[in-house]
């Protein structure tokens, strides 16, 4: 379940997701990876507006190998070439608006 924080006036939402099973995803560069988890920090704006501020992905080469974020492997993904993991991004943030409505925020 994601987690609310409210700093001040303005609504932020950080989301960390097990992804399993894991699923590949391709960097800017074609080659492929194995995503296990990923990090989103949402920020509302103006009404339900929700953006992703910051997303990153804990990959690694080969199934059940160890994990890293990506931004330490200088790995760039995009969630444009990667149906998959956008469709999963787009599904916690509709989790997020959810949750805030049923929390009256």
């Amino acid at each position: 379940m994601p987690k609310i924080i409210v700093p001040g006036k303005r609504l932020t939402a950080d989301v960390t997701h097990k992804i399993q099973p894991m699923i590949t995803v391709k960097d800017t560069t074609g080659r492929e990876w194995f995503a296990r988890a990923m990090f989103l920090s949402l920020d509302r704006g103006t009404g339900d507006n929700w953006k992703v501020e910051n997303f990153s992905l804990s990959i690694a080469a080969k199934e059940n190998y160890a994990f890293y974020k990506n931004t330490k492997l200088g790995v760039e993904i995009r969630l444009d070439q990667n149906p998959e993991l956008k469709k999963l991004v787009n599904e916690y943030v509709s989790i997020v608006k959810k949750d805030t409505t049923q929390a009256g925020a």
